[in-house]
């Protein structure tokens, strides 16, 4: 017996792959009644729910990476595109494109995550006074040190 592969499509989605004997199907009493029937190779590899863009000539699917330069599907945040491909942000992109927030002490600035001024830090409650003011004095004496040898020196 001959059979006949087909989806069902409602506004543009495929609803169901279906395979039977019968020239035309009504799908009366079904969840798939009024909807489209269009016929596919048996050997399609559709899935329910797809948008019926998603498939090209030979109802083979397209790359995602295709989807997205066509405008079909958006961009899925947390990836990137690299040549030819989609990859996965590492954990630094994730952070620069405002996903993820970065580590106590670090902020964004100018497209690289830089350590937070002292002052910063302090505003931001990463730290408290008394560390704030530890950190102040070992940057003034560490100064002072380099002060103190660069006079030495011209003596």
């Amino acid at each position: 017996m001959n059979t006949r592969m087909f989806i069902t499509v409602c506004n543009g989605v495929i609803t169901s792959r279906q395979e039977t004997s019968l020239k035309k199907s009504a799908l009366f009493g079904t969840p798939w009644y009024m909807h489209e029937q269009v016929d596919v190779p048996h050997e399609a590899q559709i899935t329910p729910g797809d948008k019926i863009e998603y498939y090209g000539p030979g109802w083979k699917r397209k790359p995602d990476l295709q989807l997205i330069e066509e405008g079909i599907i958006l961009m899925p945040e947390g990836y990137v595109r690299e040549g030819g491909e989609l990859r996965e942000m590492q954990e630094d992109e994730r952070i620069i494109a405002g996903l993820e927030d970065p580590k106590p002490g670090l902020k964004v600035l100018d497209g690289k995550i830089v350590p937070m001024p002292p002052a910063e830090m302090l505003s931001s409650g990463h730290i408290t006074q008394e560390e704030y003011e530890g950190q102040v004095r070992a940057e003034n004496i560490a100064e002072l040190r380099v002060t103190v040898k660069l006079s030495s020196e011209k003596s």
